[in-house]
């Protein structure tokens, strides 16, 4: 039994423009060109950079956020609900929308093949910045989309600073992550070893968004990562970008469980199985009491 499935990470431009409307249209624009690209190569889940609504022209207030951020019948949203179902292609659109209670969220919404939304994931981990400056409020679930092809969850930018994010999302049914993100600063090693890492825990496939480097002359440190891309349920890279723009694509079996031998106990068995058999959460109950501690305090530092 196989269930083959083609996951494409898109990696768009960085497009610096006066307003933020005329940003929002080049980055559709851009965006469009690139999954049009990701279609012909028969992708089932093409996977967007986080915020695509929100770069490329200066947003100093949180006022500022709200009023570039949309709902789900948006301009970005029904666009490429459009072209999901025009080419039957499952997208990862991630957003600053304004949610049914008039919050400002961080999220992805998961557009399936026939251009329906699934549901939408909101950012567990916003930043500091995020928070205090532009008003995001973060969300407090990890949620698993089911598609006609598989599980998908995703994890976006900082959280993927958190080996939780990615641990939640596997122990509630992820076969896939999807990583939307604008990492720069700590440049690839936080791409390298992390990201690689939480494939390997989990035994899940992880598709890595980012946007193109901006700008003229050699990558340095604090410049976009780019290098979006497919890693395998064993970490290795299955297919990745440059630092340039384009579409990184790799065909997957979701059905071939990466195998161990000899690991736990004699014979060949699949990995993920054996983790989660040889867990002990009776154990773990510092994360808990930590969370509690955490939480209070956090809240706290934000009043």
């Amino acid at each position: 039994m196989t269930r083959k499935v083609t996951l494409s990470a898109v990696q768009p431009p960085l497009l610096k423009r006066e307003t933020l409307p005329a940003a929002q249209e080049a980055h559709l624009a851009a965006a469009t060109e690139l999954l049009l690209d990701a279609a012909s190569r028969n992708t089932d889940l093409a996977v967007l950079p986080e915020h695509l609504n929100m770069v490329g022209a200066a947003v100093p207030t949180a006022e500022a956020c709200r009023a570039g951020a949309e709902t789900l019948d948006g301009p970005f949203t029904s666009a490429i609900r459009r072209l999901a179902a025009s080419h039957r292609m499952a997208v990862i659109l991630p957003l600053y929308r304004i949610d049914d209670a008039g919050q400002l969220r961080n999220s992805a919404v998961v557009i399936d093949k026939t251009g329906g939304i699934v549901g939408c994931y909101d950012k567990v981990h916003p930043t500091r910045g995020e928070m205090e400056v532009k008003g995001i409020v973060a969300g407090d679930s990890w949620p698993v989309f089911e598609l006609d092809f598989g599980r998908v969850g995703v994890m976006t930018c900082h959280d993927n600073s958190f080996v939780e994010s990615a641990r939640c999302l596997a122990l509630n049914g992820a076969e896939i992550i999807a990583w939307p993100h604008v990492q720069s600063g700590w440049g690839d090693v936080v791409w390298d070893i992390t990201l690689r890492s939480r494939a390997i825990d989990n035994g899940v496939y992880l598709v890595s968004s980012c946007f193109a480097v901006r700008g003229e002359g050699a990558w340095r440190p604090g410049m976009m990562v780019g290098r979006s891309g497919v890693v395998g349920q064993d970490g290795f890279i299955l297919a990745e970008m440059s630092r340039d723009v384009g579409v990184a694509t790799a065909t997957v079996d979701l059905d071939d469980a990466r195998l161990v031998h000899s690991w736990t106990r004699s014979g060949e068995y699949p990995y993920a199985e054996e983790f989660r058999i040889d867990r002990r959460p009776d154990t773990y109950g510092v994360l808990v009491d930590e969370s509690r501690v955490l939480s209070e305090a956090s809240r706290a530092a934000r009043v």
